[in-house]
């Protein structure tokens, strides 16, 4: 209460109370631009899933005489682009397992985009060609 007898906040109330809500709106402001990017890394890493799920699925339809499925890198050098995602591009590597194993191949696909960084998922499956 003032002097007068009427009731309120003072000026200097009112600027500490703006200062406390100012820090606090660019606190969370700061968020922001890195849920963003996390939110682009997470459909890049998602649509990266679905292209080593192809291949997969493309090399479980295989027989095992296919030149897909022979031991080795695939392409033999680089990557190849993903039609429907050209910021990604595969390769995958075939190796034949034996023992208990023989006749299953160990497929490990890799894929890999630029986005700030060179990023990559790898993906390592058994296939059992038909």
């Amino acid at each position: 209460m003032t002097r007068d007898g009427t009731r309120g906040f003072s000026l200097v109330e009112v600027m500490i109370a703006l200062t406390v809500l100012a820090v606090g709106i660019v606190a969370v402001s700061g968020m922001f631009p890195r849920g963003t990017s996390e939110i682009r890394k997470a459909k890049k890493v998602a649509s990266a899933s679905f292209a080593v799920q192809q291949t997969l699925e493309q090399l479980r339809t295989l027989d095992a005489t296919s030149p897909a499925l022979t031991a080795g890198a695939h392409p033999a050098s680089g990557y190849d682009p993903v039609a429907a995602e050209p910021a990604l591009a595969t390769r995958y590597l075939v190796a034949n397992m034996t023992g208990s194993m023989n006749g299953v191949k160990m497929v490990t696909v890799v894929v890999r985009w630029h986005e700030s960084l060179d990023d990559s998922l790898l993906v390592v499956s058994y296939v059992r060609p038909q």
